[in-house]
C-alpha cells in the first residue's frame, strides 16, 4: 500500500505556453529548453491514494487502482521519465491538469497499468517522447470527480479547449489508446501502437467511453472544425478515426492477435479524404481472413489512397472494403481483396448516384474542406471497376434515397472481365439501374445482380440496353415494385427475374436467352420478343399465373412450368408462343398453358 500522498518538488520556472502553436495545427518537433517543469508538478491526490518519490530525472507515482490526481503541470523534458507504478495492468489512474498550463511530452512517460490524461490546455507528445503503458488515454475534455469515482468515462469540451498532437511514439501492451479533443493530430514521424488493443482519435466535443475497442466510444459530432488529422502510422487490432472533417495522409494497419486482417473504421460527418500515398492495411498473415475497412462521410469522400484487406498466404478468404458518401464519392484506385488460398473478398460503393463512365473520377475538387466538382451524381472510372473485378473482388454498387440526388446507377462504359476468377457484379439502387453498355466476362464467370427500386420508395426500375455475358454466371434481376425493362439485348448465363407486385415483369425490345437458365418467377411478360436458344431453359415458377402481353415467345431450348394446380402461362394480348424445331414444353404440377 502507498504511502501517504505528497507532492514532488517544484520548479521554480512556470510552464512555457510556447507550443501552442502546435494545438492549432502546427507540429511539434522541438523542444524549448528553460522554460517548464522538469517532470510533472504539484500532485495532490483528490481520490484513492498515491506517493511521489524523484530520483534525478525520474519521478515515480505508486498509485492505488482508480486514483485521482490533480496537477499543476503535467510535462517531462527530453531524458526524463515519469512512471506511474500500478497494481495491475488493468488499473488505472486519473492525472488532470488545473492550470492553463499545456502538456508537453518529449522524455518517457511509463506505467504497467492505463494512464488517463485530462488537459484542457492542450497535450503535445513531441517528435523524441515515448508513451509507454498498458492503455493511454490523452483528452483535452474534462472529465468530473464524480463521474471518475462512478468509472463512467464521460468527457465535455470546456470553453477553449486545446488540441491532442502526437509527433513520437505512444504504444500500448493489452490496452488501447485514445486521443480525444475537438482538433486531433499525428504528426509525420509519429507511430501510435496498440498491441491485443485498438488506436482511437475522435475528435469531437462530447465522448463517452463505455468499454474496449471501436464500439466502446460513443462521440458526439457537431462542427466540420473538429478535425483529425493522421500523417503517422497507426497500427492495432482495430484502428478509428471519428471527427467532423478526416484526413488520413500515413499508414494504416490493423491486424489481431489471432493473425487475422483487422478493423478499420474512418468516419465524418462532413468531410473524409483519404490523399494520396496514403495506406491502410487490414490483412491476414500466413493463415486468417483478411478484415474490413470502412471509410464513410456524411457529406463527401475522397479516397486516392491504398486499401487492402487481404487474405492469408497460406489459407482465407479476401475481406471487405466500404468507400461511401451520403453525397458525393471519389474513388481512383481499385482496393486488393485477393486471397492467395482462398476467395477474394467484397468491395462495397455507397454515394448518393453513380454513373460508371470511361472517364477519371474526378468528382471533387480542391483539399480540404473540399467540394463536389460541379452538379450531378458521382463518376467511377470503368478501368477502376474491372480491375477489382479481375482480381475476382465482387463488388457492390448502392445507392440511397434522402438527399439530393436521384438513387439513380448508370453503367455507360462496357464493363469487361478479362482476367481473374469468378466474380460478382451487384448494383442495388434507390431508384433506376440504366446499363447502357455492355457488361460482359471472358475470364470465369461474372455473376450480375440488378436490384432497382432496392427500398420499395424510389419506384425505379432496371432498364437494359445493352448486351450481358456473364461467360456460365447468373443474371438476377430484383427490387421493390419496380420492374425490369429490356431493350435489343442478347443474354447468355442464367437470368433470374424476379420482381413483386402487378408493375414488375419483363418488357420492351427483343431478349435472347443464348444459353443458361432463365428463372420467371413473376410478373408479366410485355412486348417484344423473348428467343430461348437451343440449350437454354426458361422456367416458369411460383405459384401464379404468367401471363404474356403482346409478347412473342420463340423457343428452342426448354420451357418448363412449374407453378402449382390452377396456374399457368397465359398467351394473350395478342401473344404468340412458337415452340421452334427441337424445343422442348414441359408441364408439372398440374400447370397449364392458355
Amino acid at each position: 500500500m502507498p504511502g501517504p500522498a505528497s507532492s514532488p518538488p517544484q520548479s521554480p520556472h512556470p510552464l512555457s505556453l510556447a507550443l501552442s502553436a502546435a494545438f492549432a495545427g502546427a507540429v511539434c518537433t522541438a523542444w524549448l529548453p528553460g522554460i517548464a517543469h522538469a517532470n510533472p508538478q504539484g500532485g495532490q491526490v483528490v481520490q484513492g491514494q498515491a506517493s511521489f518519490a524523484t530520483s534525478g530525472n525520474r519521478l515515480t507515482v505508486i498509485n492505488t487502482p482508480g486514483a485521482a490526481i490533480n496537477w499543476q503541470s503535467f510535462s517531462i523534458r527530453p531524458g526524463e521519465t515519469t512512471h506511474f507504478q500500478q497494481q495491475s495492468a488493468a488499473s488505472s489512474v486519473l492525472n488532470r491538469v488545473v492550470t492553463a498550463n499545456p502538456t508537453e511530452v518529449f522524455g518517457t512517460l511509463s506505467s504497467n497499468g492505463r494512464i488517463v490524461l485530462v488537459n484542457p490546455a492542450g497535450i503535445a507528445v513531441g517528435r523524441g517522447a515515448v508513451v509507454d503503458t498498458a492503455g493511454f488515454t490523452a483528452s483535452t475534455l474534462l472529465i468530473t470527480d464524480s463521474d471518475w469515482a462512478l468509472g463512467r468515462m464521460r468527457f465535455l469540451a470546456a470553453p477553449g479547449s486545446g488540441a491532442v498532437q502526437v509527433d513520437g511514439s505512444i504504444r500500448s501492451a493489452n490496452g488501447d489508446i485514445v486521443l480525444l479533443a475537438p482538433q486531433v493530430g499525428v504528426g509525420a514521424n509519429a507511430l501510435v501502437r496498440a498491441d491485443n488493443g485498438s488506436v482511437i482519435l475522435a475528435a469531437g466535443r462530447k465522448a463517452e467511453i463505455t468499454g474496449r475497442g471501436l464500439e466502446g466510444i460513443t462521440l458526439e459530432l457537431k462542427s466540420p472544425a473538429e478535425t483529425a488529422t493522421n500523417l503517422g502510422r497507426l497500427e492495432g487490432d482495430a484502428v478509428g478515426i471519428f471527427a467532423g472533417t478526416l484526413r488520413h495522409s500515413g499508414a494504416i494497419s490493423a491486424r489481431t492477435a489471432a493473425q487475422e486482417g483487422g478493423r478499420v473504421v474512418l468516419r465524418a460527418d462532413s468531410e473524409a479524404r483519404l490523399d494520396e500515398g496514403s495506406r491502410i492495411q487490414a490483412d491476414a498473415a500466413a493463415a486468417g481472413n483478411g478484415g474490413s475497412i470502412t471509410i464513410w462521410s456524411e457529406g463527401n469522400t475522397q479516397a486516392l489512397g491504398a486499401l487492402s484487406a487481404r487474405g492469408g498466404t497460406q489459407a482465407g478468404d479476401g475481406g471487405f472494403i466500404e468507400t461511401s458518401a451520403r453525397r458525393r464519392l471519389e474513388v481512383t484506385r481499385a482496393p486488393d481483396l485477393s486471397a492467395a488460398a482462398g476467395r477474394a473478398g467484397t468491395w462495397l460503393l455507397d454515394p448518393e448516384d453513380i454513373t460508371i463512365a470511361a472517364a477519371p473520377s474526378s468528382n471533387i475538387s480542391g483539399a480540404t474542406p473540399f467540394t463536389p466538382s460541379g452538379a450531378g451524381s458521382s463518376t467511377l472510372d470503368v478501368t477502376v471497376l474491372t480491375t477489382a473485378l479481375n482480381g475476382g473482388t465482387s463488388v457492390i454498387i448502392d445507392t440511397t434515397g434522402g438527399g439530393s440526388g436521384t438513387g439513380n446507377i448508370n453503367v455507360n462504359a462496357s464493363v469487361l472481365k478479362i482476367a481473374g476468377p469468378d466474380a460478382t457484379l451487384t448494383l442495388r439502387a434507390h431508384n433506376d439501374i440504366n446499363i447502357n453498355s455492355t457488361l460482359s466476362s471472358s475470364s470465369n464467370k461474372l455473376n450480375v445482380v440488378l436490384v432497382a427500386n432496392q427500398d420499395a420508395a424510389g419506384g425505379g426500375t432496371s432498364v437494359v440496353n445493352a448486351g450481358i455475358n456473364t461467360n456460365g454466371g447468373t443474371i438476377t434481376a430484383t427490387g421493390g415494385s419496380g420492374a425490369v425493362t429490356l431493350g435489343n439485348v442478347g443474354i447468355t448465363g442464367a437470368l433470374s427475374a424476379t420482381t413483386v407486385g402487378v408493375a414488375g415483369g419483363l418488357s420492351g425490345g427483343n431478349l435472347t436467352l443464348a444459353a443458361g437458365t432463365m428463372n420467371w418467377t413473376g410478373g408479366a411478360l410485355g412486348s417484344g420478343t423473348l428467343n430461348i436458344s437451343s440449350g437454354a431453359v426458361l422456367n416458369l415458377v411460383n405459384t401464379i399465373d404468367h401471363p404474356m402481353n403482346g409478347q412473342v415467345l420463340n423457343n428452342s431450348g426448354t420451357v418448363t412450368t412449374n407453378l402449382g394446380p390452377s396456374n399457368g402461362l397465359l398467351v394473350q394480348n395478342g401473344s404468340t408462343f412458337n415452340n421452334l424445331a427441337g424445343g422442348v414444353f414441359e408441364f408439372k404440377s398440374d400447370s397449364y398453358i392458355g
